[in-house]
């Protein structure tokens, strides 16, 4: 259990450090936008800061759920897959996304490789864990 157990806390602090950018200001976030070389980003239009700043939030709830089912996570079973699952579909997601909307790899595939080894990791993890399981 004590890798699961780590995968889930890193990647619940990385998540729930999006609790900074969401209270920065969006000249701030437009600077790293810019640093990213991403020109047509609407900064200034109210339903990207709405769509920006609940990214943010809904990451850092991520982050709580991650720690909250690390610390206990053994109660939490099927859960465990079920995360594992959701972080492979959403670097695929990112994957296709990022690729059919023509952004530059470097915005993208940190987001799509991260996502999708986290959760084979969280998978495989699982299954080396899981009660019955034995090794040849």
């Amino acid at each position: 259990m004590r890798p699961l157990r780590v995968i889930f806390w890193v990647v619940g602090v990385l998540c729930a450090l999006a609790i900074v950018p969401l209270f920065l200001p969006m000249s701030i976030i437009e600077l790293m936008c810019n640093a990213f070389k991403i020109e047509t980003v609407p900064v200034g239009e109210p339903l990207f800061i709405y769509t920006l700043r609940s990214l943010f939030g809904l990451c850092a709830a991520i982050g709580v759920y991650h720690v909250l089912v690390a610390r206990e996570i053994e109660r939490y079973g099927v859960l465990v897959p079920f995360t594992g699952i959701a972080w492979i579909f959403f670097g695929a997601v990112c994957g296709v996304v990022g690729g059919v909307a023509q952004l530059p790899p470097y915005v993208f595939l940190g987001d799509a490789i991260f996502s999708f080894t986290v959760g084979v990791l969280i998978l495989v993890f699982w299954g080396l864990t899981r009660p019955g399981y034995h090794s040849v």
